[in-house]
């Protein structure tokens, strides 16, 4: 995909998770939350020069951190991570952490 594709996208993902109730869908609402962060790293880095491999681990927030992005979006994304793993595992299950998640989207 190209930046504006991803960029694109991201902005779907986002506006279906702002439509959703947190006391019903709390984690697709973390999951869309996740993904459309996912989305603006790539259309962000692209943007600022770091080419999209077809590789789309993130782990240690590689591609973030050659693209120099601001502190605030590594931790943005670092929290998204946590949200994510948490409803994946069953560990989290409140509002609170999907009202998080939609705060850190918006770090973007």
């Amino acid at each position: 995909m190209k930046a504006e594709v991803h960029y694109d996208k991201a902005q779907r993902l986002s506006q279906t998770q702002a439509i959703l109730d947190p006391a019903q869908h709390y984690e697709s609402i973390v999951e869309l939350c996740y993904m459309s962060t996912h989305h603006y790293i790539l259309a962000g880095t692209e943007w600022v020069g770091t080419p999209h491999h077809q590789s789309h681990a993130h782990r240690d927030n590689a591609r973030l951190l050659k693209a120099a992005a601001p502190q605030a979006i590594l931790d943005a994304w670092n929290d998204l991570e946590k949200y994510r793993a948490g409803y994946i595992y069953g560990a989290k299950d409140d509002i609170t952490v999907c009202n998080d998640a939609r705060q850190a989207l918006d770090q973007r």
